[in-house]
């Protein structure tokens, strides 16, 4: 999986911890590998606006899937999880405004 955050690769292999010193917070662009659930659907990517808090790299003890990574909005009071093994990219950058959807 390749990790770009702000047009710098980070390393996927390591645990990662990133929060947003905007108030925009980031926009976060996954595509997914076929192995996501939502893929034989035609969920190839999604977009996710204002993130606030990203973490990558941690073990899902409650239900077993693997580990996972989770991109929270304080700005929607919202967020998700995903497995890592259903990504191929992330691109992080910068949001340029408050989107009225997470």
């Amino acid at each position: 999986m390749d990790i770009l955050f702000n047009n710098k690769k980070l390393d996927s292999s390591k645990e990662h911890e990133i929060f947003a010193d905007s108030e925009n917070g980031f926009k976060v662009t996954v595509s997914y590998s076929n192995s996501f659930y939502g893929f034989d659907k035609g969920v190839k990517s999604e977009i996710f606006y204002n993130v606030t808090e990203i973490h990558h790299k941690y073990p899902d003890i409650i239900h077993d899937e693997g580990v996972r990574i989770a991109f929270e909005s304080d700005v929607h009071c919202t967020g998700c999880n995903r497995n890592i093994s259903d990504i191929n990219s992330i691109v992080i950058e910068n949001c340029d405004k408050i989107y009225s959807n997470f």
